[in-house]
């Protein structure tokens, strides 16, 4: 006898929770691979590789969003307590999971491992008075070579060098009209492309390699640096509900710490180091797969290119 349309309605639906359910792992695997990929060919990987704490300060902070998570509270105060003494960005954290907490309405143990967080940063202070007779040596050392930190005006600056080019700044006038041609550019066909997105199908790859590269070598750093600043805080919006209340909280405060510093200067390495951004990249990646296949060799390439000018001393971040 056959089935009536709520029997068939029934076996539709529990097949296609079937197929989602087998799909589910392909997905995970998927976008794991993505932020993996976006971890290991960011130009500022090279820095996991050398005398820094990048690989240390990602791998604690994914610890301490896992404990958080978990609710494993131990494991939670032992990896906040090494990231703040690990780098004081990683301060970050307390903001953003007090909020969470607040939201998820946790018991006062939490809150409690949270303020102990901050203790690695206290005991690292404490050192740097021990040792030199100020408990923010760190920051002197930081004003020092860069006498600039804390002035917002420098997000500006870099915007103006980035758009209107060096030469035209420094003169105070339109001396040269390549340099903004050239950004009108690129940012005209960047927009049609995106676009076109779909009628373009697989040769959207090789347009964004082209589009990315020719903004680079426009913008040079000053265009990393934004990228890394500004267009940061748009992915973690876009991608702010997939991402969770910690994750994303943490990317937002850690952004934004670096915004209010005013340190343009090791920009892309310090973003590099907020994990929740090679999150939103992963799914961005993941859900814009032919952009990917353009973007990850512009991002080999730049890798390359920032290792050789650390080895010959052309630059240093």
């Amino acid at each position: 006898r056959g089935r009536g349309p709520s029997t068939r309605a029934r076996s539709s639906r529990q097949h296609s929770r079937g197929v989602r359910c087998r799909l589910r792992p392909l997905e995970a695997r998927r976008s794991r691979s993505a932020r993996c990929a976006v971890l290991c060919l960011h130009p500022s990987s090279l820095f996991g590789t050398v005398l820094y704490s990048e690989g240390s300060f990602i791998f604690l902070s994914v610890l301490l969003l896992k404990s958080f998570d978990e609710k494993r509270l131990g494991w939670m105060t032992v990896a906040g307590f090494l990231v703040t003494a690990l780098r004081p960005p990683g301060i970050a954290f307390l903001p953003a999971l007090w909020l969470q907490a607040w939201r998820e309405r946790r018991s006062w143990l939490t809150y409690g491992a949270i303020l102990a967080m901050g203790g690695g940063l206290a005991s690292y202070g404490l050192y740097c008075w021990w040792q030199w007779g100020h408990p923010l040596t760190f920051s002197q050392a930081q004003a020092y070579w860069n006498r600039d930190v804390g002035n917002l005006a420098l997000w500006w600056q870099t915007l103006r060098i980035t758009l209107w080019g060096q030469t035209n700044h420094v003169a105070g006038a339109w001396v040269r009209w390549d340099h903004p041609l050239a950004v009108f550019a690129v940012f005209t066909v960047s927009v049609l492309v995106w676009s076109q997105r779909q009628r373009l199908g697989s040769s959207t790859a090789y347009w964004t390699f082209f589009l990315v590269t020719a903004a680079w070598l426009v913008g040079d750093q000053g265009f990393l640096r934004l990228v890394s600043i500004f267009g940061g805080l748009g992915l973690l919006w876009c991608y702010r509900t997939q991402l969770g209340g910690a994750i994303g909280l943490y990317g937002f405060c850690g952004l934004g710490l670096l915004i209010i510093s005013g340190n343009d200067v090791s920009a892309e390495r310090l973003t590099y180091g907020i994990v929740s951004l090679a999150i939103a990249a992963g799914l961005a990646l993941d859900e814009h797969p032919r952009l990917g296949y353009g973007l990850l060799p512009v991002l080999g390439i730049m890798l390359l290119t920032v290792a050789v000018q650390v080895s010959q001393g052309v630059v240093w971040v």
